[in-house]
């Protein structure tokens, strides 16, 4: 954006190249890793900018850079990312040719269209080039309509469709999901820089760069027709992608809208800039402080045990949408990925979105299609069948070598739990006891809910326990670390903000008598942090520390049953 404002000060091109690099939907996409919108939205500025006539001259080959702007469109938002530069370029020849016809008449028209013919045709030998290594990548993805398959009441992450507004880059809600806070003010921000895109529209025309304000109109356009037939998920892309060129009109007007003639203007001008820059900066920063930013420390620590995996298949026992690109290299499968079983899972389970993966999660016949399983290091957890040997343990996972076959054995309706009461009262409790055979019976637990903490906050639950040795463990969402307290405990949990259902390890707490203990949660802040940033541990579950006790099915009667076979 700064080839527009080449002669303009420090001043003028900080205000664009801030306004114009990083507006508020730019912000909040960017926030939540959203980059091909981004990237598309540079190539469709590229584009606008290049037929504005900020390039060099370069003769026969002046259409070579557009050639590779549009290239990158079509490599990050495949054949659907020459819809804006196919449109800029169709609305460019036709207002040359009316130009032509205006000043000379059809002749001059035809004169200066022809003149293109020969650029034009090295411009796309050079993009077809280029694209020629991405044929069988964007073959397969036209194939699966990926893109264009979404259904039209399909919101993905959206709450509803977004509105234009939006794209003007003030919006006063750091979501940009929802509403904003305040509708009078946002509505008198949004009005404010409406009136500095007319008047840079205006000025551009005058001056001869009709084609920006056309390109900003244009890409308006397309999202108004995606808006009304496709999904609001695709149709906030071109939002996305329309935003710079809006805001490069409002930026380039007050940069460029000085006059010697007009004194007044010289003085309103900076008071006007201060306030866009002021208020789209603003708006773009509270976005950034509200996107979450991945943790580092489960990558580090799965990226410990890639070398041990080699390229034998691995399970992974938890819930993570970026396992295949934290474990890159390996072939690891998910139990349940994005929402969607990958492997047999055991029906006794019942499993549902948001419950722990442990052993008795899949069925035996899965886990003997793996060499690895990697679970996490859950205290409350089912036991390793035979067969099932661990390796190494991570600060939270630990990782199993499947080192023989291993045997179907039987578990109760257990739901979310490792174990369930086997009732000898009830006809299934009596049929299992009449088989005969073991069981394996899990160390008590006792659980307490903890309610969501906000960013600086700290909260104290009683535990109750016996007298022993207990392992905590919890599930939780946090975007940033939570420090756990204990009488001889003091723990810092890692941020997480992988999908919820994993039980992740505190640490061993002992009791000497019946009783409760103090356990208290504390969410750590930082000036930068929003109070959206709020932790949500759900639950603490303490495990008396010791391994499944073996007994007789018949004396398993009335206890946690974490398995038992005939």
């Amino acid at each position: 954006a700064l080839a527009s404002v080449r002669r303009a000060g420090w001043f003028g091109r900080a205000l664009v190249a801030t306004v114009v690099g990083m507006p508020f939907l730019v912000a909040a996409y960017y926030g939540q890793g959203s980059f091909k919108e981004i990237l598309e939205a540079g190539f469709t500025l590229a584009t606008a900018l290049i037929l504005v006539g900020y390039q060099p001259e370069l003769q026969r080959r002046r259409w070579i850079p557009l050639a590779f702007v549009a290239a990158g469109a079509v490599s990050v938002y495949s054949l659907q990312g020459l819809a804006w530069p196919g449109a800029f370029l169709a609305i460019w020849l036709i207002v040359r040719a009316a130009i032509g016809t205006w000043r000379g008449g059809v002749g001059e028209a035809w004169r200066e269209l022809r003149a293109e013919i020969i650029p034009g045709a090295i411009g796309l030998a050079v993009l077809v080039v280029v694209l020629v290594p991405q044929i069988p990548r964007i073959e397969k993805f036209v194939s699966k309509g990926a893109g264009i398959g979404i259904a039209k009441n399909n919101l993905g992450n959206l709450v509803g469709p977004l509105p234009g507004w939006e794209a003007f880059g003030v919006w006063n809600n750091p979501d940009y999901l929802v509403p904003p806070l305040e509708p009078f003010s946002g509505g008198m921000w949004t009005a404010f820089v409406l009136a500095l895109v007319v008047l840079g529209a205006v000025l551009a025309v005058r001056r001869g760069r009709w084609m920006l304000p056309l390109a900003a109109g244009a890409s308006m356009l397309l999202w108004t027709y995606a808006a009304d037939t496709q999904s609001p998920y695709v149709a906030a892309k071109a939002l996305v992608i329309a935003s710079p060129l809006l805001l490069l009109l409002a930026a380039v007007g007050l940069v460029e809208g000085r006059s010697r003639r007009t004194p007044w203007w010289q003085l309103v001008a900076p008071v006007l800039a201060v306030a866009l820059v002021v208020r789209v900066v603003d708006s773009s920063w509270e976005a950034l402080r509200f996107s979450r930013v991945g943790p580092t420390n489960h990558l580090i620590e799965l990226r410990s045990l890639r070398p041990l995996l080699h390229k034998q298949p691995t399970l992974y026992l938890g819930n993570d949408d970026f396992i295949p690109w934290e474990l890159a290299g390996a072939r690891v499968t998910a139990a349940y990925y994005a929402g969607t079983p990958e492997v047999a899972l055991r029906p006794e389970k019942g499993f549902a979105y948001g419950q722990p993966l442990d052993f008795d999660t899949v069925t035996s016949a899965a886990l003997n299609s793996f060499t690895w399983v990697i679970t996490t290091r859950d205290a409350a957890a089912s036991e390793a069948p035979p067969g099932i040997q661990l390796v190494r343990l991570t600060p939270s996972y630990a990782l199993w070598q499947r080192v023989g076959t291993v045997t179907p054995r039987k578990i109760l309706n257990e739901g979310p739990n490792a174990a369930a009461i086997l009732d000898c009262a009830t006809p299934l409790g009596r049929a299992i006891v009449r088989a005969g055979g073991t069981a394996a019976i899990k160390p008590p637990a006792s659980a307490v809910a903890v309610p969501p903490i906000a960013p600086g906050g700290s909260l104290t639950v009683n535990l109750p326990l016996g007298p022993g040795a207990w392992d905590l463990g919890t599930s939780y969402l946090s975007p940033l670390p939570l420090k756990v307290l204990a009488p001889g405990l003091r723990q810092t949990l890692p941020a997480n903000l992988e999908r919820p259902g994993p039980r992740w390890p505190i640490g061993r707490v002992r009791a000497s008598r019946y009783g409760t203990i103090p356990v208290t949660f504390q969410v750590e802040s930082h000036w930068l942090t929003p109070q959206s940033d709020v932790a949500t541990p759900t639950v603490l579950l303490a495990t008396r520390a010791g391994a499944d006790q073996i007994v007789p099915v018949h004396a398993a009667c009335g206890k946690p049953v974490d398995w038992y076979q005939h």
